[in-house]
């Protein structure tokens, strides 16, 4: 069966480059840069590796990267069986801010496209298999789900995810010629709506740990909640977003804090396909 997404991205594209697509489609690719980027401030050490590379940075559209598009993804990639628990981590992530795509140019080597040099260059979501010659490696990170970037398996990937994350006119923009002061200026945007946080398990215990001091005098109730975190922790939670939100001290916490935490709490849960797959 065709995919609505796929012929939409392709027809577009014949008219906007009016040149050969298939060409066009070797050099060119795409990155994603998520909202733990910007909440790190990482976005300096990602367009420095991408030009190390020999990857152009040729346009760029800032994007909501929303629960349908990300469903999107699964189903592509024949994930059937998504726990909620993830489901719902991954919803509630995407709602820490923007996304920025950016478009990337570089010339093919050999058999292998811009896209699939790029995705070799990413490295695996999973923090025990990154590597410092990676770009996930170079940006660290705790958690699978906080992978930082987004890039397509393949040439029909990155046509279709033109076609399922952008809109036409975000496609039109996104071939607009880019300057780097154009660029800095969507980084220093995006720097000033997501919140700094380093997404490391400690920054985010100590933050609960403040907040909840800072919530009750009561020192039984403080233990308790201290407790039942230790247990939410190693994973003794069906639903661990809900239940740490519902803790004493919560509502002060960051969306970031949430999300850390939750990470930490559901890093064992396997389900079909790659884990934690967001990537």
């Amino acid at each position: 069966m065709a995919n609505i997404y796929l012929e939409e991205s392709t027809e577009h594209l014949r008219s906007l480059i009016q040149g050969q697509l298939a060409e066009w489609t070797r050099s060119h690719s795409l990155i994603v840069l998520r909202p733990d980027v910007f909440a790190t401030r990482s976005f300096d050490t990602v367009v420095a590796f991408l030009e190390a590379r020999r990857f152009r940075i040729v346009g760029a559209v800032s994007m909501n990267f929303n629960r349908n598009m990300v469903r999107e993804q699964w189903r592509e990639s024949g994930l059937s069986r998504v726990p909620f628990v993830f489901r719902a981590l991954v919803d509630f992530y995407l709602s820490t801010g923007q996304s920025l795509l950016l478009l990337l140019e570089r010339s093919a080597e050999g058999q292998r496209s811009a896209t699939e040099l790029l995705r070799t260059l990413k490295g695996p979501s999973s923090p025990a298999k990154r590597v410092i010659g990676e770009l996930r490696g170079v940006l660290g990170g705790e958690s699978a789900l906080l992978a930082f970037v987004h890039t397509p398996d393949n040439e029909r990937a990155f046509l279709l995810e033109l076609g399922v994350f952008l809109s036409r006119p975000q496609r039109a923009r996104l071939l607009v010629p880019l300057t780097m002061g154009e660029l800095s200026k969507l980084r220093d945007r995006l720097y000033g709506e997501v919140p700094r946080h380093s997404l490391s398990l400690a920054e985010a215990t100590q933050n609960f740990q403040q907040a909840l001091a800072a919530s009750t005098r009561d020192e039984t109730e403080r233990l308790e909640a201290r407790r039942r975190l230790e247990e939410i922790l190693a994973g003794d939670s069906a639903d661990p977003l809900s239940e740490l939100a519902g803790l004493p001290g919560a509502g002060s916490l960051s969306d970031w804090d949430l999300i850390v935490l939750s990470c930490r709490a559901l890093r064992d849960v396997p389900f079909e396909g790659a884990p934690h797959s967001y990537d």
